[in-house]
C-alpha cells in the first residue's frame, strides 16, 4: 500500500488507497495513519446498520490478504456534494472521524 494514496480526477478510492473511476469532486487524499485508525475503529467491518460483512478476506494458498473495503464520507467531500455541510472545515471532511468503511455493496448505496 501506498503511504498517502491520492485521487485527483474526482473519484473515489477503495480503502487500500486504488484508484477507482466514479463522479466525486475535488482532490481526496486518504493519508494511511487515518485509514488504520478507521480499520481499527470498525475492526474492519461493513458500517451499514445490520450488515454483518467483514471487508477482510484471509489469505489462501492461492491468494493474499485481500482488503476490498471502500471508504465514504459521512458529511460530503465537496460544499455542493449529498450530505454537504460547508460549516465543517475541509480537514475535518477529509480526516477519518469523518468517514465510514463500508463493503461495496453498501457504499454504492450511500455513494452512488
Amino acid at each position: 500500500m501506498a503511504t498517502s494514496p491520492e485521487k485527483s480526477d474526482g473519484g473515489a478510492q477503495d480503502a487500500g488507497g486504488a484508484k477507482r473511476s466514479g463522479s466525486g469532486v475535488g482532490v481526496r487524499k486518504y493519508p494511511m495513519p487515518d485509514v488504520k485508525a478507521l480499520f481499527a475503529k470498525s475492526a474492519g467491518y461493513c458500517a451499514f446498520p445490520n450488515c454483518p460483512e467483514l471487508c477482510i478476506k484471509d489469505a489462501t494458498e492461492l491468494d493474499s490478504v485481500a482488503v476490498y473495503a471502500k471508504i465514504a464520507h459521512i458529511v460530503g467531500h465537496s460544499d455542493n456534494g449529498p450530505r454537504s455541510d460547508s460549516s465543517m472545515s475541509q480537514n475535518i471532511r477529509d480526516s477519518y472521524q469523518n468517514w465510514i468503511l463500508l463493503c461495496p455493496n453498501h457504499h454504492d448505496i450511500v455513494d452512488l
